[in-house]
């Protein structure tokens, strides 16, 4: 088992192993039940075998979440958000600081809520989750 930061870092790691598998050994017999890849990645595919409502879950990379904002930046609430001088967020513009703002809220549990009251953000966090868990099953069909 082995853990990286990025698919493309694991993909690259694999392709070492492999490598110097077959230098060593010629044969790489084996090798298909070695894990190579994101903790992420991994942790989902433990959920996934535990609890069975995991299942349908999927992990999406920066691309993929930022096209989801994107694609659904009024149910994702991107649209419904404003920076802290009062500018609306747009579409393409500006998905990547709303996901990062988004980020930082779902894992920051230090944060004083009082410090975010009244911030149109923390406002539509809520809205993601929900429209994250709603289009869950649409994703079962594609490899993320």
């Amino acid at each position: 088992m082995a853990f990286t930061f990025t698919e493309k870092a694991a993909a690259e790691l694999r392709e070492r192993i492999h490598t110097r598998c077959r230098e060593q050994l010629g044969a790489i017999t084996g090798l298909a039940e070695m894990y190579v890849g994101t903790i992420h990645g991994f942790c989902l595919k433990l959920l996934k075998s535990e609890v069975r409502s995991f299942m349908k879950y999927d992990v999406l990379n920066e691309v993929q979440q930022s096209l989801f904002v994107d694609r659904h930046s009024k149910a994702s609430g991107l649209t419904q958000s404003a920076t802290l001088t009062g500018q609306q967020l747009k579409r393409y513009v500006d998905a990547r600081h709303f996901i990062g703002s988004l980020n930082i809220l779902r894992e920051d549990r230090a944060i004083a809520p009082e410090r975010l009251e009244g911030n149109s953000v923390v406002a539509q966090l809520p809205a993601y989750q929900r429209l994250l868990h709603d289009k869950r099953d649409s994703w079962t069909t594609q490899a993320f």
